[in-house]
């Protein structure tokens, strides 16, 4: 929940950051300026996550792949992808008889993240997904 709240908030604050940069730097016609570097490696800073970025994609730091990371890659433990499977396999230990919708429900959340790609999900808006 903190994971998709914070990347849900940092994406807004970026598009209104980003969109207030191109109207500023169209009318100083300035060179676009990487501001994306210290802001997204704050984010995975924040989730324990820059050094697993680093490893991963061993390239410049992209919102996409922050997305890609925090939300979709079940090999970090922080994803929200790693977290509900978490979540489907503790509902295993529990269930009941009373527990088949609950478990149907986190069984589709999970489907979702396994076969997600982040460029449907940033296509549809991060906020709705």
């Amino acid at each position: 929940d903190n994971t998709a709240r914070l990347l849900d908030v940092k994406f807004h604050a970026v598009q209104s950051d980003f969109h207030g940069s191109l109207r500023e730097r169209n009318r100083n016609r300035a060179a676009p300026q990487e501001f994306d570097f210290y802001h997204w490696s704050a984010i995975l800073r924040s989730v324990s996550a820059f050094e697993i970025y680093r490893k991963v994609y061993r390239d410049v730091i992209t919102p996409e792949r922050v997305a890609d990371l925090l939300i979709l890659r079940a090999d970090m433990p922080r994803s929200l992808h790693a977290c509900l499977r978490e979540v489907a396999d503790n509902l295993a230990v529990v269930a009941n008889d009373q527990s088949a919708e609950t478990q149907r429900n986190a069984g589709r959340l999970l489907a979702d993240l396994r076969y997600g790609r982040i460029d449907e999900i940033l296509a549809t808006g991060l906020h709705a997904y």
